[in-house]
């Protein structure tokens, strides 16, 4: 209602206007970058296209390493429940 009561506040102005906000704020970024490639960009990590084939198969040996010793904690963990 208030922008109704301006006149050169038409549907195009107020659409950039919005636009301008949301990427002043980084809101319109992170909605459609995604905060995972964000994250990855504050750690420096490199994207899955720029490692090699051992840097992969490395990091995923020790996820299933940690996902078999999550494993395990649950198991001790509702044993003891």
């Amino acid at each position: 209602m208030i922008a109704d009561s301006f006149d050169f506040l038409t549907g195009p102005v107020t659409l950039l206007i919005s636009l301008i906000i949301l990427l002043a704020t980084g809101t319109l970024a992170f909605h459609f970058v995604g905060d995972s490639v964000i994250v990855s960009g504050i750690k420096r990590e490199k994207k899955l296209i720029d490692k090699t084939e051992v840097e992969i198969i490395a990091e995923t040996t020790m996820l299933r390493e940690i996902k078999i010793l999550l494993e395990r904690i649950d198991k001790r963990l509702n044993e003891k429940a």
